[in-house]
């Protein structure tokens, strides 16, 4: 309206472009026939530009692919733009003003160069210190559990937006870090680990010391499975926010995947100190604990965990493993139960479950254990080997001989199954498959006594016993 009152000798329209529009042409023409006009205020060319990236990340391109500048990623309406324009120089003989943020000019410059090179001038119109403080608070809002709910589309809009923002921080360091641990967070919820990881760096180079900044580093190097470097920052952390429980509890994490396993317990011990109500340190505690063989304070570590957070199905599942371990195998079954009754779509607690009833030689229903692991993760090698073990105890042989084939077309370089596929042609008669199978095990494994056993008894049922003598000594010696 201020712009109306300062050329009132000129006519001024306005059109806005809203996200599916890939020309204009038509449009301004038609806007011209019922509204002559000298100026044109184009508004929202944005808004047509984030379909285009949404629409190529939908088709599957890289990000390489959506932000090179070639004739495949020219957006449609740039792309009209560029051709028409001797069309809206002939046609519309009068000025057109764009509105657009810095990310959309960078688009007209790299991908629609013979339109912009008709301009008369750009200018930049900054934020005030209000309007950027109002812009900032309202894209700081969201927290990382806010950021995951976004759609792809959503998650587009919100970074372009921040970076606009922080070319308009230039000069406050403080709101541009701020911006920056956003932008990380927004990259990280669309699972786009490296640039996640390049927006806290810039946080760190801005101010160092933010333990924010560190932690995030930590977490995302964790999820790139850069298990040295994300304990690195969090020694940072630790550092910069040693009372921090949360901090202890993560690096013990991070320590458990390089296989530091005391290193790890000392760290959830040290949560612990700090927080005796952390039902995740003390699970974590417990899963330190198992792998150093300690199983009688796993599940102390465990049962601490239950009295705190008793509707958690992984700490059910672990106190079962620790329980299996110290061969409790009745109470490991009623574990993978109450597990089960909280998770029912994890295959893991069903094999658990199944390999738990096979040892109490309750191989039916061990079965149908295995049998719901299988619906649930039909390219889990092991729980097909596990499958066929059953129906071997159940004299079901042929069907125990399929499950195996199924396991070695998933895992071919297993010796275990082809063991266990020999044994069941054993009891098939087929003694010369099942020799076969044997020594196929024993490519594999040549120092496991039992598989040279078994290739001794198969061959004496071919009364090949010289040969049958010599696997024998073999699996002696």
């Amino acid at each position: 309206e201020q712009v109306r009152k300062d050329l009132s000798q000129k006519k001024i329209a306005v059109l806005e472009i809203e996200r599916k529009t890939q020309t204009l042409y038509d449009k301004i023409a038609e806007l011209k026939e019922k509204e002559p006009f000298d100026i044109l205020f184009l508004r929202g060319i944005e808004n047509a530009l984030y379909e285009y990236e949404d629409t190529k990340r939908l088709s599957g391109w890289t990000e390489e692919e959506i932000y090179a500048y070639s004739w495949k990623g020219v957006p449609p309406i740039l792309s009209h733009l560029n051709q028409q324009r001797e069309r809206f120089s002939q046609d519309f003989p009068c000025s057109f003003v764009f509105f657009a943020p810095s990310f959309a000019i960078d688009y007209f410059i790299q991908r629609a160069p013979d339109f912009f090179d008709w301009r008369s001038g750009m200018f930049h119109f900054p934020l005030t210190e209000e309007e950027l403080h109002i812009k900032a608070k309202k894209l700081l809002a969201d927290n990382l559990e806010e950021c995951l709910k976004l759609t792809a589309e959503e998650r587009v809009v919100k970074t372009l937006e921040i970076k606009d923002l922080i070319l308009e921080s230039g000069n406050n360091p403080d709101k541009s870090a701020k911006l920056l641990l956003r932008e990380g967070w927004l990259f990280f919820s669309g699972n786009q680990y490296n640039k996640a990881l390049a927006s806290w760096d810039k946080v760190l180079k801005i101010d160092p010391d933010n333990y924010v900044a560190w932690s995030n580093r930590g977490l995302v190097l964790l999820q790139l499975e850069r298990y040295e470097q994300a304990v690195e920052s969090f020694d940072k952390v630790v550092e910069l926010k040693p009372d921090n429980y949360r901090t202890w509890n993560t690096r013990g994490m991070m320590l458990m995947a390089l296989g530091r396993y005391e290193e790890a317990l000392a760290n959830f011990e040290q949560a612990i100190a700090l927080n005796l109500d952390s039902y995740e340190a003390w699970q974590n505690r417990g899963v330190a604990l198992e792998k150093l063989q300690r199983y009688e304070e796993a599940l102390a570590s465990f049962e601490q965990a239950i009295a705190l957070k008793a509707d958690d199905y992984n700490i059910w599942h672990n106190r079962g493993i620790v329980l299996e371990a110290l061969e409790r195998y009745e109470e490991a079954l009623a574990s993978f139960e109450q597990a089960i009754a909280l998770k029912a779509d994890d295959y893991t607690i069903w094999k658990k479950r199944g390999i738990v009833l096979g040892k109490l030689q309750r191989s039916e229903q061990a079965l149908a254990s295995f049998e719901q692991a299988i619906a649930l993760k039909a390219d889990d090698y092991t729980i097909w080997q596990y499958r066929g073990i059953a129906l071997g105890e159940l004299q079901r042989h042929e069907e125990a001989l399929a499950s195996f084939e199924q396991a070695i077309a998933l895992k071919a370089d297993d010796y275990n199954i082809w063991q266990n596929r020999g044994i069941v042609l054993e009891a098939l008669e087929r003694y010369e498959e099942a020799l076969a199978s044997f020594e196929q095990a024993i490519a594999l494994k040549a120092d496991d006594y039992d598989i040279w056993h078994n290739r001794g008894i198969a061959l004496g049922k071919l009364q090949r016993y010289a040969e049958a003598l010599t696997s024998f000594e073999q699996a002696i010696a």
